[in-house]
């Protein structure tokens, strides 16, 4: 199981952030299109994420609060051809919750993810991810979360407590 530091904020453009993202030293990862599938499974949560032409199930748990919160994950990776039947399969036991579609600028910062999101019909958010590394147990990723939304001023800005599904059902 992996741990990371999150947060989300709803932003009208890109354009303040991409201004003050440069004071970080910051690599631009790419963009990635994603489609994700969530299944009804209770307070987890479960998607099936199509993304540039490869597959992964992510399982995780975390709280709906609009602070950064911890957030426990797995994530499995897979070939096109077994995402048809693990499809099928979760198909049979759950029921598909909301399918959201998204443009995603990944930039990295250390151990943090920098998401510029354009999610369809929802608009433009940041998410913030900082991943805890075990082989780097001493190090302060509370302090590396914190600093990098001072850098981004992302205080100033409507934080969601949710995830992209549950705003596509709002």
């Amino acid at each position: 199981m992996k741990k990371n530091l999150e947060l989300k904020v709803e932003l009208e453009d890109f354009s303040d952030i991409l201004r003050n993202i440069v004071s970080l030293d910051v690599k631009e990862a790419g963009i990635l299109y994603q489609v994700d599938k969530y299944f009804l499974i209770g307070k987890k949560r479960l998607k099936l994420r199509d993304v540039n032409g490869g597959s992964q199930l992510i399982y995780y748990s975390r709280p709906d609060t609009q602070e950064p919160k911890l957030s426990q994950y797995y994530v499995f990776k897979f070939t096109n051809k077994q995402r048809i039947v693990i499809e099928k399969i979760l198909s049979i036991f759950f029921t598909i919750k909301a399918v959201v579609s998204k443009k995603r600028t990944l930039y990295l910062y250390r151990h943090t993810r920098i998401h510029l999101d354009k999610v369809e019909n929802l608009g433009n958010f940041l998410e913030l991810e900082t991943v805890f590394n075990r082989k780097d147990p001493q190090y302060d990723f509370y302090h590396e979360h914190n600093a990098v939304i001072d850098t981004l001023g992302l205080s100033r800005y409507k934080k969601i407590k949710s995830s992209y599904s549950d705003l596509v059902l709002e």
